[in-house]
């Protein structure tokens, strides 16, 4: 056992089931992570073969779940070198690495959340668009500060001379966590509350609200699943430094940090699905409107053809019965 990691745990029984849950959700995480890659791979496969949908393989949404996927795999990579560090140095680099990669998912995933449901705030709120901006890069810089505070807090826990410290950057960088997963609260409610209103004013079965409807039920879904990732990350940062519950809540928590990401993701590759089953749906009424309306074309042509002909075969006719009438 590593004695420096097994320090910041009350008893070895934490420290061990820390080791044995995290081992099993690296390889889970790896595990899910192909498979991940593996549908949105086929999904832009098959919008590859329609010249229409081409252009959308490259799209921003296709990009952000790929650095989501790639982020969250090196999240637990160093999560894992983290666990067989020997020094307090090593011990520090990758556990703020891990950091990093934490960080920089949930930044992923707001941005993501904004670019998947723009239609939806434009259709219902569009005078916020505007404010977006400002506000990814207030919350950027909000989480540029709780990522040093944070590297500060385990500088304080691992060395010595910094003990005096403790208090302080345990206050300020408790309070900055509490901000940051607030913010992303807040800005998920508004995002559910948003999605709630735009699927109970539109009834209409069109393929463009069908799919916005879609992108609304999913977002629901995705937005109660990161704020219950972010609860896990609150929960298990807290439990991580000062362990005060059972080890079965400990390793819970330890397990809804692992695997938010992973399940966002699953739900966003579900939506993509939908959404290009919506598509395919939507295509085919077009082509069956388009061939009803050539029938229907077709038909009236051919009437309008054989009432010419009769109209011509008529008017010999009558000029013959005229002259007969006038002799």
């Amino acid at each position: 056992m590593n004695s420096t990691n097994s320090t910041l745990f009350p008893t070895d029984s934490y420290y061990d089931g820390y080791l044995t849950v995290g081992a099993q959700d690296f390889w889970i995480t790896i595990v899910a992570s192909a498979l991940q890659l593996t549908i949105l791979g086929y999904l832009m496969y098959t919008k590859t073969k329609n010249p229409q949908t081409r252009r959308k393989v490259y799209s921003a949404t296709n990009t952000l779940l790929l650095l989501m996927i790639f982020i969250n795999c090196m999240t637990i990579a160093f999560n894992a070198l983290y666990v067989g560090a020997t020094t307090e140095s090593s011990m520090l680099a990758y556990l703020s690495l891990s950091y990093v990669g934490t960080l920089s998912s949930q930044c992923l995933i707001i941005i993501y959340s904004w670019k998947r449901g723009r239609p939806v705030f434009h259709a219902m709120i569009p005078s916020i668009e505007p404010y977006l901006p400002a506000f990814f890069v207030l919350f950027g810089l909000l989480q540029a500060n709780q990522f040093a505070w944070t590297v500060m807090q385990f500088c304080a826990s691992a060395f010595s001379f910094m003990e005096e410290w403790t208090n302080v950057v345990d206050g300020v960088t408790n309070a900055l966590s509490v901000t940051v997963n607030v913010v992303m609260l807040l800005f998920d409610a508004l995002v559910t509350i948003v999605y709630i209103l735009y699927l109970r004013a539109m009834k209409s079965d069109l393929p463009d609200v069908a799919k916005l409807k879609v992108i609304s039920r999913y977002g629901i879904a995705s937005c109660f699943c990161m704020e219950v990732w972010l609860i896990g990350i609150v929960l298990f940062n807290y439990w991580f430094v000062t362990p005060t519950v059972s080890i079965f809540w400990f390793l819970v928590s330890l397990r809804i940090y692992d695997f938010g990401p992973i399940i966002y993701v699953f739900l966003q590759l579900a939506m993509k699905w939908s959404l290009q089953q919506e598509e395919e749906r939507g295509e085919k009424m077009k082509r069956e409107r388009i061939e009803i309306a050539r029938i229907v074309s077709t038909r009236g042509t051919s009437v309008a053809m054989r009432t010419s002909v009769i109209t011509m075969a008529e008017k010999p006719e009558k000029s013959r019965m005229s002259r007969i009438m006038s002799q």
